[in-house]
């Protein structure tokens, strides 16, 4: 008889338990927006998304620009190009977003960076950040040319994100766009 009692009480125990990890684990409810709560998309859905194997990263631009690899930088894989024209030629109205990579021999700290300083002390406006858990620095100033420059590190490696567009008005208009570029780059 206590055998029994045992078993009964042993399968009455992983039958609660079950039952539990099943209500909060398995089939939890998905939360409903309370009332007069937003709920927010995200910004990027539709964006596509460019890969680089080679430095481990991938990043999203928008699906009306196009990917260009080539630049005034070193060759791909170090350097790419996101532009709202499809040939990489200068335009009145370019719009580019870039990510260029160079290997850090004697690695610099990121406030020590020449560009960063440069541009700051051409009246751009410093900022910190986070970026796939590493810390960044972004310049921004919109004007025509270079509006906004972003660096960080990862390992012995510099990665620059830049804005840069052919008037003050694409340069304004187009650093929130930048930011949801810059704000997508992961590392894996």
């Amino acid at each position: 008889m206590r055998k029994i009692l045992a078993i009964v009480g042993i399968l009455i125990v992983f039958g609660a338990g079950g039952y539990w990890a099943y209500r909060n684990f398995i089939k939890r409810p998905i939360p409903e927006p309370k009332p007069g709560e937003e709920v927010l998309a995200d910004p990027t859905a539709g964006w596509e998304t460019y890969t680089n194997a080679t430095y481990a990263y991938k990043v999203k631009y928008p699906p009306d620009f196009y990917l260009h690899l080539t630049g005034y930088r070193p060759l791909p894989p170090y350097g790419v190009r996101f532009g709202n024209h499809p040939t990489d030629e200068p335009n009145p109205n370019f719009i580019h977003f870039e990510i260029d990579v160079t290997r850090e021999t004697m690695p610099t700290p990121l406030d020590q960076f020449p560009e960063i300083l440069d541009l700051i002390s051409k009246g751009y406006i410093k900022t910190e950040f986070t970026i796939s858990g590493r810390r960044a620095i972004k310049v921004a100033k919109p004007q025509a040319g270079l509006s906004a420059v972003v660096h960080l590190t990862k390992g012995n490696y510099s990665y620059r994100l830049a804005l840069t567009t052919a008037s003050v008005a694409l340069g304004q208009a187009s650093l929130d766009e930048f930011d949801l570029f810059v704000g997508s780059l992961e590392f894996y």
